[in-house]
């Protein structure tokens, strides 16, 4: 998840520490999923949270 939001640019990046912070704090066992090999693809970070149900959020990014 780290490596995932270090590619946000640096004016971004007070926004993007409250939601990892979030995510910290709500779930356990994070993982990063990155679907398709096109430049703009769908990103879905998931975890479980304190009761074992799985909860995240979906994203989409463009790689260059």
């Amino acid at each position: 998840m780290d490596t995932f939001f270090r590619a946000v640019p640096k004016e971004d990046r007070p926004k993007f520490e409250k939601l990892l912070k979030v995510l910290r704090e709500q779930l356990s066992g994070v993982k990063v999923y990155k679907l398709g090999d096109e430049p703009e693809k769908p990103v879905y970070v998931v975890g479980k949270t304190a009761d074992g149900k799985l909860a995240g959020v979906k994203t989409t990014v463009v790689e260059t």
